[in-house]
């Protein structure tokens, strides 16, 4: 195991580099400015059901942000990955099998045509950069129902704001 923690440790830099760090700061900082906006801005803003008949106007005004958060909202529910751990545990059981002593003996009998090592870096490299590409636009999702949802709280607000 240590071996293969160790081809993946080498390879790290697949996954954090610039192109994941760039949407993981962007769903960062909409998180933050989403949680100062809803405990400090407006905590005490609180619009009812009940009020909006009373300005017919709000109602289009709410909807225009709510229909895309609900939207982005649904489309996870229904679409959302699944990732599929027994088979990662299998390829990895796998790859410690052929980094242990199966690797050097296969390479022996082969005189060095077969090497295993190599091919457990290649498919480290090829896998880590799906899942890098995965969790890269996990990441832009992410930002992107935190901006709608920061968006329709500060419609939420605003229209409060206005009432009072």
């Amino acid at each position: 195991m240590a071996e293969l923690v160790e081809r993946l440790t080498e390879h790290s830099s697949l996954i954090l580099n610039r192109s994941f760090f760039r949407p993981a700061l962007l769903a960062l900082g909409l998180t933050v400015v989403q949680l100062v906006a809803s405990r400090i801005i407006f905590p005490q803003a609180v619009l009812t059901g009940e009020q909006l008949p009373e300005e017919w106007w709000w109602i289009p005004i709410i909807f225009v942000p709510l229909l895309p958060m609900l939207a982005v909202d649904i489309y996870f529910v229904v679409r959302v990955g699944k990732f599929d751990h027994d088979e990662t545990v299998k390829y990895f059981d796998q790859a410690e099998g052929w980094l242990g002593w199966k690797g050097p003996l296969v390479r022996a009998l082969t005189l060095g045509i077969v090497n295993p090592r190599r091919m457990v870096d290649e498919e480290v490299k090829k896998n880590l950069t799906e899942y890098q590409s995965t969790l890269k636009a996990s990441l832009w999702w992410v930002s992107v129902q935190i901006g709608l949802r920061l968006a329709f709280g500060l419609t939420l607000w605003s229209v409060w704001a206005i009432h009072q």
